[in-house]
């Protein structure tokens, strides 16, 4: 059986050779394969490692405290709403270890995982998963193109 070809664009540090080791909490990567000749598939992914889960959690349980103090009813109500399902995202995803949308059609899926920060090799992973699960795409080689520019998230 062939590798596939998976092409990846992504503006994050990790998709340039020297900077493997560097951890992110979330990057956007897209993602293009040839399914056959003359059709391609592409798909624009977010990936996100356990550290931007739990601050998410961290960042909704903040604002309840906040906008209880300075009497905002309307986003202590918003945050109320989302930090149920923030908390559970991160029981599920301690539970199953990577957890990612299944519908094969969205175009942006997001996909997570338990490792505390995003690597290169830790983003290939996921994508492997995520690749054979939804996809069919088994053993995928990926290249990575360097971006001109490069997002840091913190």
């Amino acid at each position: 059986m062939s590798r596939k070809h998976v092409r990846c664009i992504c503006h994050k540090p990790f998709a340039v050779v020297q900077y493997r080791e560097v951890g992110e909490p979330w990057a956007d990567v897209w993602v293009r394969w040839r399914e056959r000749p003359g059709r391609v598939k592409a798909f624009g992914p977010t990936l996100m490692a356990r550290a931007d889960v739990v601050g998410e959690v961290e960042k909704y349980t903040w604002c309840i405290e906040h906008y209880q103090q300075t009497g905002d009813a309307h986003m202590e109500a918003f945050a109320r709403e989302e930090l149920p399902q923030a908390q559970a995202l991160l029981q599920r995803l301690d539970a199953e270890g990577w957890i990612f949308d299944r519908d094969p059609q969205a175009g942006t899926p997001n996909l997570y995982t338990i490792r505390p920060w995003l690597t290169r090799a830790t983003a290939e992973e996921l994508l492997t998963k995520w690749l054979a699960a939804v996809h069919g795409v088994h053993q995928p080689k990926f290249e990575w193109d360097r971006p001109a520019i490069f997002v840091r998230s913190m």
